[in-house]
């Protein structure tokens, strides 16, 4: 009887060191990892959408700020993102939720570049179908991102 009771001690500290690690690794990963980055790709998606609610753009425009602008600075915030490396297996997981709907999200834009440059509406269209796709990834990160600190009692919230 007394193994069961030196058992039970050695295993909650252990969960709890486990609990407390996976809490400090979501701590740091929205607080400290993710902000730089995350500005960046809100310089990208600001640039475009400033773009696109100016009525009075042209095609050789919208194309240069996108092929100029836009791309490269949202391709800078990939690459940072795909640089953050959770410690913890369900925040690496989650984490790959947001990498790959950035992914989709590059992939319009370069579509919708190269649909503009060829004059292709087939490209055009393509290009929504990954803009859509992206945002499923990204409400499903955004979902996810919040349960995880919810279940670790961590109060978050998004923009």
């Amino acid at each position: 009887m007394k193994r069961f009771g030196i058992i039970i001690l050695i295993i909650v500290p252990i969960l709890t060191g486990c609990i407390n690690q996976n809490k400090r690794d979501l701590f740091n990963y929205v607080n400290a990892e993710l902000p730089p980055v995350v500005e960046i790709e809100n310089n990208a998606l600001e640039k475009y959408n400033n773009l696109i609610s100016n009525n009075d753009y042209t095609y050789s425009t919208f194309y240069s700020t996108l092929k100029d602008e836009i791309i490269p600075t949202y391709e800078d915030f990939l690459n940072q993102l795909m640089k953050i490396s959770p410690k913890t297996k369900e925040l690496k997981e989650i984490h790959n939720i947001y990498i790959e709907g950035a992914k989709y999200q590059l992939k319009a834009l370069k579509l919708l570049q190269k649909g503009i440059e060829e004059k292709d509406n087939e490209l055009l269209l393509k290009s929504s179908e990954f803009l859509k796709k992206s945002k499923e990834y990204m409400a499903k990160y955004k979902n996810e991102i919040v349960t995880l600190a919810e279940k670790y009692h961590m109060e978050y919230k998004l923009d």
